[in-house]
């Protein structure tokens, strides 16, 4: 838990909706990572879509085993 970034998986407009991503387990240079427990953090932008405060923020934990 030392607050860095490991991947993004999705830095784009997504379509109002269900989605859905999977993670392979690799970082943003493609290595493999241990396993251990990864925080999830999704941002929504603001509504006038400045960006510049987030509109909707959530954090989840999640397990990485091998």
């Amino acid at each position: 838990l030392l607050g860095q970034e490991v991947v993004r998986l999705v830095d784009s407009y997504l379509e109002p909706g269900y989605q859905q991503v999977v993670w392979d387990g690799r970082n943003r240079y493609g290595r493999e990572v241990s396993s251990g427990i990864y925080i999830i953090r999704m941002l929504v932008p603001d509504a006038l879509g400045r960006g510049l405060t987030p509109g909707y923020t959530r954090s989840i934990k999640t397990v990485l085993l091998k």
